[in-house]
This record gives C-alpha cells, structure tokens and sequence, in this order.
C-alpha cells in the first residue's frame, strides 16, 4: 500500500513539474528498518523499470557524531 502511494505522488509531482524529482534517501548501514526498506520497498519500485523518471541518491549516514 505505502509502495503504491509513493508510486502515485511520484506520478503526479512528475506530471506537474518540468523537471524529473530528485529523491535523496538516507540509509544507516546495519539499520533493520534500512535494510528492509531495500529490500522490499525500493526493490519493487527498482523492478519497475521505471527509475530512469527520477533521480535517486543513496547516502550512507550512520552511528555520526556532531559537535
């Protein structure tokens, strides 16, 4: 359910925008939450054949520290 949704807003922002979307996703490695969004969500929308309409970035962020 939550795939077809993103699928729709996805469709409907490319519809209204000129430009193809830029998604930057951030993954933890190690993460189980990551790793099943991966594995399951972003790999049925990978199959779809239909990644060439955005621009996807992965970046790696994980057990980080800021001061």
């Amino acid at each position: 359910m939550k795939l077809k949704f993103f699928l729709f807003l996805s469709f409907l922002f490319i519809l209204i925008s000129s430009q193809s979307p830029y998604i930057t996703i951030y993954i933890e490695s190690l993460c189980p939450d990551c790793t099943e969004f991966i594995s399951n969500s972003f790999k049925n929308f990978y199959n779809l054949n239909i990644t060439n309409l955005a621009t996807i970035e992965f970046i790696p962020f994980g057990n980080a520290n800021e001061t």
